[in-house]
């Protein structure tokens, strides 16, 4: 099968300041505990390129990319940006690949773990969800976008 392939190469940390509590600059104290929002702009644009493969894009027989799919991982990042902030985590860009079935998927490595969730064109309310540990064996099964988020913070808790 085609692997997957994402559309740019840049490194999955977003460029600037993680949320981390830190009030580095300010001087306030009212906004030491405000955090700066991450850029989601850079994802959400590099998921819709995936809008420009058609069919083949694989150089084999891949699909084209489900506008279903595209939404659903657009959405997922959205909310997880606002669930992570809340949390007072670090928020870790994932890679986004356009999967050969028309799908997209998006992928995080921290550390010890991995988490990779491929939004369906058929279902974009149920993502397949592929985890890992270190020396543990992966794990598949389905999940709701809830569900998927827990596994989000799962994989950038660091603790």
């Amino acid at each position: 099968m085609p692997k997957s392939v994402t559309a740019t190469s840049k490194p999955p940390l977003i460029d600037g300041p993680e949320i981390d509590g830190s009030s580095k600059g300010s001087s306030d104290p009212g906004k030491a505990s405000q955090k700066p929002a991450p850029d989601i702009s850079g994802i959400v644009e590099e998921i819709d390129t995936f809008r420009n493969l058609r069919y083949g894009w694989d150089g084999d027989q891949a699909l084209p990319i489900s506008p279903a799919a595209i939404e659903s991982a657009k959405r997922f990042i959205r909310t997880a940006i606002d669930a992570i902030k809340e949390d007072f985590r670090s928020w870790h860009r994932p890679t986004p690949c356009a999967d050969p079935d028309g799908g997209v998927e998006l992928y995080w490595e921290e550390t010890n773990r991995w988490l990779e969730l491929l939004f369906r064109p058929d279902d974009p309310d149920r993502i397949l969800v592929v985890r890992g540990e270190a020396a543990s064996k992966p794990t598949k099964d389905e999940a709701s976008p809830a569900e998927a988020l827990l596994l989000v913070r799962w994989v950038l808790d660091r603790e």
